[in-house]
């Protein structure tokens, strides 16, 4: 159910937003049939910050979702997975 797979996206967040494997399953989440369950994985992936980069291609197709809210979603997210290169402030 779409309640759930939303639930398991911020489920998963929580656990191990810096984990590789959390990652790739919120990117894979933004191709989710309900647009509650990407909008909830680009939320997820934008708190996860710099640690997320590798869902960058996976958010950058989201900016074309049918869903307004999944297409903002993404698009806040990627600037903040994308915010500590601009200034190249790395620490």
């Amino acid at each position: 159910a779409p309640e759930v797979r939303k639930e398991a996206a911020e489920t998963l967040w929580r656990m191990g937003a810096s984990d590789p494997t959390v990652i790739a399953a919120l990117a894979a989440a933004l191709r989710d049939a309900d647009a509650r369950v990407r909008l909830e994985a680009a939320e997820a992936l934008g708190r996860a910050g710099p640690s997320a980069r590798e869902a960058v291609p996976a958010l950058t197709e989201a900016l074309g979702d049918s869903d307004e809210r999944v297409r903002k979603e993404a698009e806040e997210a990627l600037g903040r997975l994308t915010q500590t290169d601009q200034g190249g402030d790395k620490k």
